[in-house]
């Protein structure tokens, strides 16, 4: 099965590489990111020979997060298989003649193929017209932090008082880890997630002395988990927090840029799926059609 696997891969340089691996746990899920790569492979060739995309540049994925270079126009879904088919193409924006050179970047994730374009920067403003869009954009980050505040006070108030009164109540809270890791929330939150796990299991600081020993704490203290806690404890895998600058931007001197982060929508689908009850301002937050996104515009 494993050779009839590797031999799926067509690239020969890269089938040797795998074979070394052949017998092993890690095997197969290499040959599937083998696989994957030539498909995205074949499927970016099969982009760029559509007429009006074959003067398109490929972004990476470094630079559709800089936001002072790239603008999302629009996003494609990729049909299943990654076929360019002719409904696929009819989705396509439609370029003018003169315009035909475009950006895109293939969403392997998401499953959608985005269009970008270059941000023109404005000619140099005078000293009264940048201090003055400093300022609204400084009061722009106090907005979006203080409505932040207020629902992730919700959000924790919520999760801290949830009893899992049933067995079907214990599911659905420990389904939000599933949420967690499928979004990759605890991703870079590690350490985050640790603490806040010696909080929830009540494990006082004397009990380690070390960053190794906190997390052996943790493990010796799962098995005491109770109703009044499970809820707790899941919760820390998404890293919860008042702040939004990972979420909307890392720059606080340039103006908040909303994205579609998979670990929010995760976080507040399996809030929901507890009772929790979303507001039309989170919703706004969430799909980014909130006015802090789009007061620079005005």
């Amino acid at each position: 099965m494993e050779f009839e696997a590797l031999s799926k891969v067509k690239d020969e340089e890269k089938r040797n590489e795998l074979l070394e691996k052949i017998g092993t746990f890690g095997f197969m899920p290499a040959v599937k990111s083998a696989l994957a790569e030539e498909a995205e492979k074949t499927f970016m060739e099969d982009i760029k020979s559509i007429p009006q995309l074959n003067n398109a540049t490929v972004l990476s994925r470094t630079d559709v997060w800089n936001a002072s270079k790239y603008k999302l126009l629009v996003s494609v879904k990729v049909p299943e298989g990654d076929k360019v088919d002719e409904n696929f193409i009819a989705a396509l924006p439609t370029i003018p003649e003169g315009q035909r050179h475009h950006y895109i970047y293939y969403d392997r994730s998401e499953k959608n193929l985005e269009f970008y374009s270059k941000v023109k920067h404005a000619s140099a403003k005078s000293s009264k017209e940048a201090q003055r869009e400093r300022e609204n954009i400084a009061n722009n980050w106090a907005d979006l932090e203080a409505v932040g505040q207020k629902y992730y006070e919700l959000r924790k108030h919520f999760v801290e008082n949830f009893y899992c009164h049933s067995n079907e109540q214990i599911m659905l809270a420990l389904q939000g880890a599933v949420y967690a890791v499928a979004s990759e929330a605890p991703r870079y939150t590690t350490d985050q997630i640790s603490q806040g796990l010696v909080k929830v299991l009540g494990i006082p600081e004397k009990a380690y002395s070390s960053y190794d020993a906190r997390r052996i704490a943790i493990i010796a203290k799962v098995h005491e988990l109770k109703r009044n806690n499970v809820t707790q404890c899941v919760y820390q895998l998404f890293s919860d927090s008042a702040g939004h600058n990972g979420r909307y931007g890392w720059d606080s001197k340039k103006w908040p840029v909303y994205r579609k982060r998979p670990e929010i929508i995760a976080l507040y689908t399996w809030l929901e799926s507890l009772g929790y009850e979303t507001s039309q301002e989170e919703k706004e937050l969430i799909d980014g059609t909130h006015e802090v996104f789009h007061r620079k515009n005005n």
